[in-house]
């Protein structure tokens, strides 16, 4: 076995399967180490990345639970990739909780001042030590919303349609961005990378893969798409760091993209996630008072 090759020590007793995204696939091992594997050799700078950042991140008080890497398997003729292993975060995945079962007053209050922490990181030492730089353009996200189109437009309820319509054809007007900022952020700031605990109170992040020096507003859209705008500004009076009307507008332009985005990639198979992700654009578009379906 590639793990107990290069792990001897571990002694595996146990190993399953806990899940997998677009680029990794993770497995519980003696139920106390989840060990992540690159799906791809192109992922590999990203692993590094990965790591080097959640080797900083361990100094912060980010106030949530993170992975911290304790097993470092390099590339073999076994695996060409490296892999990682952390010891396992308790937690349910946000992606597999109603969404009237989040708690949500405190989980504000945590979100909030996990991403102040966060996006407050020292740019230059997280660029030192391995973060990637990412241009994530509003006109990016625009055009991939609209590539979108077709596999999603046949699938949208009626309700929804003329919502989601000017972002799928291009026809939304961008926002204007009053302060271009450049921080350090999760990346992939969503449901399913979340941790709640029995009471839905948010406990732990996980997958940092895409971590990177990039905008801030990314990391909120994930949220935004998740529980709504409502949310996103309870969480933004706990954020410690600047922000006006157009960081927001900006949230929601990314938020409602995302929304599509995620939509698209289910209906394609690219989206391994458990859960039905139109809900997800009910929300985004704050349509919950219309037929949004329980979540």
């Amino acid at each position: 076995m590639l793990i107990e090759a290069q792990f001897p020590e571990l002694s595996i007793t146990s190993i399953r399967y806990l899940h997998e995204g677009w680029d990794s696939a993770a497995f519980l091992v003696n139920e106390v180490w989840v060990f992540r594997f690159p799906k791809r050799r192109e992922r590999q700078a990203w692993l590094e990345s990965e790591v080097a950042v959640l080797g900083l991140l361990r100094r912060q008080p980010l106030g949530l639970s993170i992975p911290v890497p304790a097993y470092l398997g390099q590339p073999s003729s076994l695996y060409p990739c490296g892999f990682m292993g952390y010891r396992f975060i308790d937690g349910t995945q946000g992606d597999t909780v109603l969404l009237h079962r989040v708690e949500r007053e405190e989980s504000a209050r945590r979100f909030g001042r996990f991403l102040s922490a966060l996006h407050s990181t020292d740019v230059r030492e997280a660029a030192a030590c391995g973060a990637r730089h990412y241009e994530s353009r509003l006109e990016a996200v625009a055009a991939e919303t609209v590539a979108t189109r077709e596999m999603v437009w046949r699938h949208l309820p009626l309700e929804l349609k003329e919502l989601c319509q000017p972002y799928l054809e291009g026809k939304c007007a961008m926002p204007e961005i009053s302060e271009q900022r450049r921080c350090l952020v999760h990346g992939d700031f969503v449901d399913e990378h979340v941790l709640l605990d029995g009471k839905g109170v948010v406990t732990g992040v996980i997958d940092w893969g895409d971590a990177c020096l990039s905008d801030p507003a990314i990391d909120f859209s994930g949220l935004y798409a998740w529980l709504g705008e409502t949310f996103v500004r309870d969480v933004l009076e706990h954020y410690s760091l600047s922000c006006d009307v157009s960081f927001l507008e900006q949230i929601r332009f990314r938020g409602r993209c995302l929304a599509l985005i995620t939509y698209g990639h289910s209906l394609a198979g690219r989206d391994s996630s458990r859960a039905d992700r139109l809900p997800m654009v009910w929300t985004a578009f704050g349509c919950h008072a219309l037929k949004a379906p329980k979540r």
